[in-house]
């Protein structure tokens, strides 16, 4: 999946009311490709790029409880679960 095909998949779920703006949140920023020297976005941010979000998010869970963030973690863990909820029933 492309961060374009999750930030389309992610609105769908919103306008058809199974998503609120709330949990959107951690779908948006796996959407978003920030860069780490802080140049501008268009450097890193690549919408037709295939990506393995799955991965990405499990990262991002490791990375958090590394932190000792429990909420980031939690949120990411809700993010994972829906994403392979939605693959589950594909």
């Amino acid at each position: 999946m492309t961060r374009k095909d999750l930030i389309s998949w992610m609105n769908g779920q919103i306008r058809a009311g199974k998503m609120s703006l709330d949990e959107s949140t951690p779908f948006v920023a796996l959407g978003m490709s920030i860069p780490a020297n802080g140049n501008s976005l268009e450097d890193s941010y690549a919408p037709s790029e295939r990506l393995n979000f799955i991965e990405i998010a499990n990262r991002g869970i490791e990375g958090a409880l590394s932190r000792h963030d429990e909420n980031e973690a939690k949120a990411l863990q809700n993010v994972l679960d829906v994403m392979q909820k939605n693959m589950a029933s594909r």
